[in-house]
């Protein structure tokens, strides 16, 4: 697609910047008068726009998936118990239980963990004892607390509101929820759409058989076409000797511009962020 559009543009730049530093040549092909380079002009515009979308979308993305990931905390409390004790009716920690603060890169799955009302849920896991009810409207969008007991599972970056809860790390680090669906929107970014892959899978092909058939149209209309229609040649793009040449050589570049499949410029872009935005 980007090789259409370069041979085009640049063909028709070139024809134009010939035009007007020889006027002796009487091709009226102005670079900004002429229709076919001002379409010129307004392929690059829309490839332009569409590249710019889709660059500002995966920006917006970026920024968006570092907020998330700054709703994890970076610290957990570690519940440190004897092997012997245990918690009974129905209290989150046992008598001679202590809690320590360590960074959640530490936590390894398994470890118990103390999550106060108010505070985020560092790890994924599966409560061990308490009761509250937990915001999870960062994952899910449900405005509404979930309730939680005993056995229930949590997840990192959400929200205990009213009780404190123990918990045993199921998930950690990358394998977490939350991460995940990071790395999934971010793989989503770097890869091209199926259309796209299709597009570069024909590009080659499609690019040599529209020069082959710039090429031949040149050839038909300047050595056939001119003599078969010679009323052709009254148009104002002939100049005023009616030159075939000028004919063939503009018909040539149509071919070359018109072939660019701009559609697909500006609407993968498009959908790119409108995908991106639901996403978020």
């Amino acid at each position: 697609m980007n090789s259409l559009v370069g041979f085009g543009s640049v063909a028709a730049f070139i024809i134009s910047v010939v035009s007007l530093i020889s006027p002796g040549l009487e091709w009226d092909a102005s670079f900004f008068d002429e229709p076919v380079t001002c379409f010129t002009s307004l392929q690059i515009a829309v490839m332009l726009l569409g590249r710019s979308l889709e660059e500002r979308a995966r920006i917006t993305a970026s920024s968006d998936m570092n907020e998330l990931l700054s709703l994890i905390s970076t610290q957990s409390r570690f519940v440190i118990t004897s092997s012997e004790s245990d918690s009974s009716d129905g209290a989150v920690l046992c008598s001679d239980a202590i809690c320590v603060e360590v960074p959640t890169d530490n936590i390894r799955v398994g470890d118990p963990l103390l999550v106060l009302p108010g505070e985020t849920i560092p790890v994924d896991g599966k409560v061990l004892a308490g009761r509250s009810v937990v915001d999870e409207s960062m994952l899910t969008g449900e405005s509404l607390p979930v309730f939680k007991d005993e056995g229930f599972t949590v997840s990192a970056g959400t929200i205990n509101w009213d009780g404190p809860l123990r918990i045993e790390a199921s998930s950690t680090g990358s394998n977490s929820m939350i991460s995940k669906i990071v790395q999934m929107i971010e793989d989503a970014q770097g890869c091209e759409a199926p259309v796209q892959r299709l597009a570069d899978a024909i590009a080659w092909p499609f690019v040599y058989s529209v020069m082959t058939l710039s090429v031949a149209t040149f050839a038909f209309w300047y050595y056939v076409g001119s003599h078969l229609f010679p009323d052709v040649l009254l148009n104002d793009i002939t100049g005023p000797d009616g030159n075939p040449f000028l004919l063939s050589l503009e018909l040539a570049v149509n071919v070359l511009l018109v072939s660019c499949p701009c559609a697909l410029g500006l609407a993968t872009p498009t959908a790119v962020v409108v995908g991106t935005s639901l996403a978020n």
